[in-house]
């Protein structure tokens, strides 16, 4: 199970960055951290990977959905449209503007996902 997670969070890592998310801001962590654990269990709720993550890093829900939904725009305005295009079906150019957060991180969890089950 433990090389699973491991396999889990090396993708997720991967996807993040080639979307343009840096490391450096608090959503880049949360974001992982959202789609890992809806890789290990999609069925749980969105509210609840946000309480999770709030009380792993020890700040509010709403500090954790704002973080992750300047992560996601600032990908949406600087990182590679094609990366975003391959994971979501559209780009920027579409005028459909970025995905909400729960889309954006139940699509990257379900690529994983895709991609690790036999």
């Amino acid at each position: 199970m433990e090389r699973e997670i491991y396999k889990i969070e090396v993708a997720a890592t991967e996807i993040i960055t080639e979307l343009g998310i840096p490391a450096k801001i608090k959503g880049y962590r949360y974001i992982r951290e959202a789609v890992i654990l809806k890789v290990c269990d999609r069925m749980l709720p969105m509210h609840a990977v946000y309480e999770h993550i709030a009380g792993k890093f020890g700040v509010s829900e709403k500090s954790v959905l704002q973080a992750v939904r300047n992560a996601i725009k600032s990908a949406w305005g600087r990182g590679n449209p094609e990366v975003r295009k391959k994971l979501f079906g559209y780009d920027i150019s579409n005028m459909l503007g970025c995905p909400s957060n729960a889309e954006f991180i139940a699509q990257i969890a379900d690529t994983i996902r895709l991609a690790i089950e036999p």
